[in-house]
């Protein structure tokens, strides 16, 4: 980092302390960067899904936004040559295993903070 003083045409070189790496995100991969990732692999998504022996891409298209269709996100995570969890890694586990989502995901969150504190206590 280099600081000047107004006053004085003198500046000076400081080196920067206390720099902490970047975490890696856990929210999943831009719509975008899934589709560069196939696209630098040889597919499309019309490739995969005639490949796959869908109808269209659409489906695959949902899978890369909100939409959880987990035989779409294995499919898509394939021909980007990574595993699921990495791209989706707020849908999977790091084992690769689906989070249970929805009420049944909030229920079991629950169980676990419940026996986390009888645990604990």
């Amino acid at each position: 980092m280099v600081q000047c003083e107004a006053s004085s045409n003198v500046c000076a070189v400081k080196e920067m302390t206390n720099v902490t790496p970047k975490k890696t995100s856990q929210k999943d991969w831009h719509p975008s960067d899934i589709k560069a990732a196939i696209n630098k692999n040889g597919y499309t998504l019309n490739d995969i899904a005639k490949e796959e022996g869908l109808r269209g891409s659409s489906s695959l298209s949902a899978a890369m936004h909100s939409k959880s269709y987990p035989l779409n996100e294995i499919r898509l995570a394939k021909y980007a040559g990574v595993p699921v969890q990495v791209m989706f890694p707020q849908r999977y586990n790091s084992d690769g295993t689906k989070k249970p989502r929805g009420i049944r995901g909030a229920m079991l969150r629950a169980k676990s903070k419940q026996t986390s504190n009888k645990n604990n206590a």
